[in-house]
């Protein structure tokens, strides 16, 4: 598996640009689910 999430505060400022707030449980979920849907990593981007 490879890590395709960067470090909290980075995706928190990315998410934050599209007006969603990260919680930790959010970030954890695209930690697990990024790496294997990769359309999922890119929906904050």
């Amino acid at each position: 598996m490879v890590d395709c999430t960067s470090y909290y505060e980075m995706e928190e400022e990315e998410f934050a640009r599209n007006g969603v707030v990260l919680t930790p449980e959010l970030w954890l979920l695209k930690l697990c689910v990024g790496a294997i849907d990769p359309d999922y990593d890119v929906q904050d981007e």
